[in-house]
């Protein structure tokens, strides 16, 4: 009696692995029936389906109607990530045989005029301006050099952060190795100097800006931030 249970026991267990050997097998052979792209909380700033599903297609074939097991997803989440508006990538399918592609934008945090103008995202990295597209961000003057680039970001970063910079701070430069800030509500400009220091820097600026807001004397034409416990202005 227990040698035909044994029996039965691994004749259930072959059944049962090729009943799932099987079901892989005719889903591997379905083809791709439908594309549908999916944009992370519903924000297609820079792209649209129709350019995600443009980028799909190689040698003028659709990736559409092929099997599966033929499609490469980690070799086309790879293309799709050399984009430079695409910051991350997931493709998958199910067994009905829709093929879905979600799609995560990179984010700019700033604009960089120059020769050649372009955003760049809190990593870093370059973005192509748009047509479809102008974000909302500071403008910065002049080539980024990449000794400055971590500068730039840990001040923006910050100034992100803060209620007051996040609606004053409109455009950003470099001089003599010091950074300077433009603002929105303020003629003047404001020596902001390194990225370092930032409570100590924006509690002072916030301070010397309500001064002028409630005096009739003339204004500066620079504010300078760098030096200690003190704010020097120049007219």
């Amino acid at each position: 009696m227990k040698t035909t249970n044994k029996l039965f026991f691994i004749f259930v267990s072959f059944l049962l692995i090729g009943i799932s050997g099987f079901a892989v097998f005719k889903s591997n052979q379905r083809t791709v029936s439908s594309l549908d792209v999916l944009f992370k909380e519903n924000e297609a700033r820079f792209l649209s389906s129709e350019i995600v599903n443009k980028m799909l297609i190689q040698s003028n074939d659709s990736l559409l109607f092929k099997q599966k097991d033929v499609v490469a997803l980690k070799v086309m989440e790879q293309q799709l990530l050399a984009h430079p508006m695409i910051e991350n990538v997931q493709l998958y399918t199910i067994p009905q045989g829709e093929l879905f592609v979600e799609v995560e934008e990179r984010t700019p945090v700033l604009r960089v005029i120059g020769k050649k103008s372009f955003y760049i995202d809190n990593t870093g990295a370059k973005m192509p301006l748009s047509k479809r597209y102008t974000a909302t961000v500071p403008l910065y003057y002049g080539a980024i050099e990449d000794a400055n680039l971590k500068q730039v970001l840990a001040l923006v970063e910050a100034a992100g952060n803060d209620s007051f910079l996040q609606q004053e701070m409109i455009h950003l430069k470099m001089e003599n190795n010091q950074l300077v800030m433009g603002l929105r509500s303020h003629p003047f400009e404001v020596i902001w100097g390194k990225a370092n220091g930032f409570a100590v820097k924006v509690n002072k600026l916030k301070r010397v800006c309500a001064y002028y807001t409630n005096t009739e004397l003339s204004l500066p034409v620079r504010l300078n931030l760098t030096y200690s416990q003190q704010v020097v202005a120049s007219y």
